[in-house]
């Protein structure tokens, strides 16, 4: 095993991600510039994750789900190829959920109310797994909506991002690369 990798910041970083939906129902991608090959050179560089606060805007464009198999789908994730967000790929680094709660008020004009959960942001916390290492050049905050009345396009999630920077050898660069199968043909 090589050595470890040297963090080069002893106090976290913050990073700003957001993505505004174009049209609904669709897997949408907005990628996270922090580094580039510019600036890094020969040198390879991950970033350690340890907090992701998310935050939903647009909260008209929310109305428009109705239906109980309305959803959306938020997070991180190491790759813009997804065709979907199962579970099952490594890329995925992070998933919220969040459906329509459709509640009966008695005497409501409508008997469907929607209710999203009100409280903001929705944290992940991965300093508390001991973080989780990505590679600086390949972070994207992902949103999907789904379901047959899903949510028009305007719906934005935005994401405080909480990180260090680690100074990684070119062998663990690419074991890093490898581990999240972020290699495409």
């Amino acid at each position: 095993m090589a050595a470890k990798a040297k963090v080069n910041d002893q106090y976290a970083n913050i990073a700003y991600l957001s993505h505004t939906m174009i049209a609904a129902t669709a897997l949408e991608f907005s990628r996270l510039d922090i580094v580039s090959g510019a600036l890094l050179g020969d040198q390879k560089f991950g970033l350690e994750l340890l907090r992701a606060e998310f935050y939903l805007k647009d909260h008209d464009s929310l109305t428009d789900f109705g239906l109980e198999d309305d959803f959306i789908l938020y997070g991180l994730c190491v790759t813009d190829s997804l065709s979907d967000t199962g579970l099952h790929h490594p890329e995925i680094l992070s998933q919220i959920k969040e459906g329509v709660d459709l509640r009966t008020v008695a005497g409501a004009a409508d008997a469907n109310i929607i209710a999203f959960p009100s409280f903001q942001p929705l944290v992940q916390d991965f300093a508390a797994y001991g973080g989780i290492l990505v590679p600086a050049d390949r972070l994207w905050i992902y949103c999907d909506t789904t379901g047959s009345n899903a949510a028009d396009a305007g719906l934005k999630v935005e994401c405080r991002l909480f990180y260090k920077t680690v100074q990684l050898s070119t062998e663990q660069y690419w074991e890093l690369i490898e581990s999240r199968r972020i290699i495409t043909t």
